[in-house]
């Protein structure tokens, strides 16, 4: 149910080059503590920076078939995850995109065939997330365009809400930490760069806060009203503000 505060958890870059032993780690921990987290998947992986092995087809089609059966959620996420330099994201986190810039038509052909992928693989889920948080207005049209409702993980909000004719569930975190400020706080978190150390930190955070998650598919069924021009306004300089920060403390080290 929901409180007034929650989490909700996303797995970034899954792929049949990730690396399985800490996947599988994680799973584990989410799994027994009742957890079902959002699995973002790259298609036609083909980014050096997220390959983190040989190729594994037969284990990555395990690991989806233990996640369905954990009633795991899962997300498109781009589709060979190859990135490009651009200032015209929508989300500005970041100054490089797979989908930005790129025409409607393309972006269509990448989406569809991503979501074709997941479906061969057993998954029904409409969930969507861009490779590094890069997307456009040509991104939503194309979302908007598609015969299945999309339900889109970004954005610094508080909570849910409509835009584009689109549910928007925002992502405000990147490692496991406890909020007093009301609100449902998505932590993304890429398993393939995770530490020991970390993935001890990510078990004693869930312990500490079981109660409070919740799953991507529950969230996106109820209802939520629309995001304003304010709510956007306020998410970028949350970003801005992040930005300087990270400056900041790269200066004083």
């Amino acid at each position: 149910m929901l409180n007034d505060t929650n989490y909700l958890i996303r797995l970034d870059d899954a792929s049949t080059y990730m690396d399985f032993d800490k996947w599988n780690t994680i799973i584990e921990i989410c799994k027994e503590h009742g957890i079902a987290p959002l699995i973002a998947i790259i298609p036609k992986c083909n980014d050096n920076e997220v390959m983190f092995g040989p190729e594994d087809i037969d284990q990555f089609d395990d690991f989806i078939n233990n996640c369905l059966s954990a009633n795991c959620s899962f997300a498109l996420h781009g589709y060979t995850h190859e990135l490009h330099n651009t200032n015209d994201n929508i989300i500005d986190v970041n100054q490089y995109a797979e989908y930005t810039g790129v025409s409607f038509s393309e972006q269509k052909k990448m989406i569809e065939s991503g979501f074709e992928y997941l479906e061969s693989k057993g998954i029904q889920d409409r969930f969507f997330v861009a490779p590094a948080h890069g997307f456009d207005h040509t991104t939503l049209a194309v979302l908007g365009s598609l015969s299945k409702d999309v339900v889109i993980s970004d954005g610094y909000f508080n909570w849910p809400g409509y835009s584009d004719g689109l549910l928007w569930l925002p992502q405000q975190l990147w490692r496991p930490l406890s909020k007093e400020k009301r609100g449902l706080w998505t932590i993304c978190l890429h398993p393939n760069n995770m530490t020991k150390e970390d993935i001890s930190a990510f078990k004693a955070f869930i312990i500490k806060d079981n109660n409070n998650f919740l799953d991507f598919n529950f969230v996106a069924n109820q209802e939520w009203k629309k995001l304003s021009y304010l709510d956007f306004f306020l998410s970028k300089m949350r970003i801005r503000w992040l930005k300087i920060k990270k400056f900041i403390i790269i200066l004083l080290t």
